[in-house]
Formats: structure tokens, C-alpha cells, sequence
């Protein structure tokens, strides 16, 4: 599927009796969109959360920059509420 939008209105519309997604993107669905679906089981350990940046990109400094002084509390507290 192209995007997740479309695999989540197949599983919704009864097209699909299962779909393999992120789990942050399952929490949107569930959460956020209030979609009745359920998660049987989540792989643990083999992904993450990750942005990507142009090699070479100045952007890619300010963005660790902003992180650092965030601290890894404040930064939780964003994936929380996006997220979950």
C-alpha cells in the first residue's frame, strides 16, 4: 500500500484482515483517530524513530542542537503526546 491512510481504510472497510505497521503509527490510529483497531503483537528492539537530514545539511546541527537542550524528559513528553 502507498500509504498508511489507504492500508488503514482497507483493514477498516474489511479489504484486509491484517496489516504489519509502525507501532507509533498504530498509537495515531488508535489514539489520535480513534480507529477500533487492536495490536496482537509488536516486534520489540528492531525499530526506531529516525529523521533523516541531506548530507551535509546545517539543519541537521540545529536539529541535534535543539534535542540537546530539550533533554530526554521534554522529548518524551513529545512522542506521549504525538504519539500515544
Amino acid at each position: 500500500y502507498p500509504t498508511y491512510n489507504e492500508t488503514m481504510a482497507d483493514l477498516k472497510n474489511g479489504n484486509l484482515d491484517l496489516a504489519f505497521i509502525e507501532e507509533p503509527v498504530y498509537f495515531t490510529f488508535k489514539n489520535k483517530k480513534k480507529m477500533p483497531i487492536e495490536s496482537r503483537y509488536v516486534f520489540k528492539n528492531v525499530d526506531q524513530l529516525g529523521i533523516a537530514f541531506k548530507k551535509g545539511s546545517p539543519v541537521r546541527d540545529d536539529f541535534n542542537l535543539w534535542l540537546k537542550e530539550q533533554g530526554p524528559q521534554k522529548i518524551s513528553g513529545i512522542v506521549d503526546s504525538w504519539m500515544k
